[in-house]
């Protein structure tokens, strides 16, 4: 018996309605999922569009950019999508291109991959709701943090955040 294919397929900022459908269309098909890239904006709008109109699609940022949003914010905006879709997102972030991290986005790039893995250790101390968070760049203290992770307590009725642990793609555990 052949192993059965997982597929997953694109979606891009387009007018709510069409946007809705056509996520649709794709849980009809048997997708098992959809990307939203970061071309210009961030992924997570896309996302939360289509939540409310699947109930199985799987939900991924592919691949929203690591270096141009805090941890905290990209910890937020995962969480809050987790909990618009009913635990459906898979957080996948990329490093890009020095010369659109820091031209295009004004941010710094310093080196790759200790950035990456520093930033995705901070996400998931955040989703793990840790009092403190130390990191190279921006140490994330509980008061801070609070923004996030303390506001969705009562939506998440004591539960732990249902998000998949972000994915790095190319970049393999330090």
């Amino acid at each position: 018996m052949a192993a059965v294919r997982k597929v997953w397929a694109q979606l891009i900022p387009i007018a709510g309605g069409a946007l809705a459908s056509q996520a649709r269309a794709f849980e009809r098909a048997g997708v098992e999922g959809v990307w939203a890239p970061q071309m210009f904006g961030a992924p997570f709008a896309t996302l939360a569009a289509v939540a409310p109109a699947t109930s199985t699609l799987k939900l991924g940022t592919g691949i929203a950019l690591a270096f141009v949003r805090s941890p905290l914010e990209t910890a937020c905006n995962a969480i809050d999508l987790d909990l618009i879709s009913g635990g459906r997102v898979v957080l996948g972030l990329g490093s890009s291109a020095q010369s659109q991290i820091e031209g295009s986005f004004g941010s710094p790039y310093g080196k790759p991959l200790a950035h990456m893995a520093e930033i995705v250790s901070m996400i998931r101390a955040i989703a793990a709701k840790r009092s403190r968070i130390a990191g190279q760049r921006s140490p994330i203290t509980a008061s801070r943090r609070s923004i996030c992770a303390t506001s969705r307590a009562s939506a998440l009725a004591g539960k732990p955040p249902r998000y998949r642990p972000p994915s790095r793609g190319a970049i393999s555990p330090p």
